[in-house]
């Protein structure tokens, strides 16, 4: 038989789990996306999350051409690509941090930062595809 303070505390973690329960919310990210126009961006909270959006989309992109890529090239050739493209993400993180180095700590350092991913991450998708219409 349990303890009258075993049960106790048993019924009060019972009661804080399902009153929690009920007080949980969607993910800040999903409640921001509900609310955000990013063609008019106008919060830092707004600003990050669109920068973060068109960096995602950028980076599937990448990833997309660099499947088609990767699979129109083999042997010495393939190793060659895989190597260069893990060195170019090191590169391109690298550089980011470098070129959003003063911003560190302000409201707009998060945006700048997946902005400049973003743009060489981009730039990096037209090179693949420049390099696949050349052959």
């Amino acid at each position: 038989m349990l303890k009258k303070s075993t049960l106790i505390a048993l019924s009060l973690s019972i009661t804080s789990v399902l009153v929690g329960a009920t007080q949980i919310k969607a993910n800040p990210s999903q409640e921001i996306a509900q609310r955000v126009d990013c063609n008019n961006a106008n919060n830092t909270p707004a600003i990050n999350y669109c920068a973060a959006e068109s960096y995602k989309a950028a980076d599937r992109r990448l990833n997309q051409v660099y499947r088609q890529l990767s699979s129109t090239v083999s042997g010495e050739q393939k190793s060659k690509l895989i190597d260069a493209q893990q060195t170019w993400i090191q590169y391109r993180d690298r550089n980011c941090n470098f070129e959003t180095f003063g911003s560190r700590g302000g409201t707009g350092y998060s945006a700048f930062l997946t902005g400049c991913l973003e743009r060489m991450t981009k730039q990096r998708t037209a090179d693949f595809e420049r390099f696949m219409s050349e052959r």
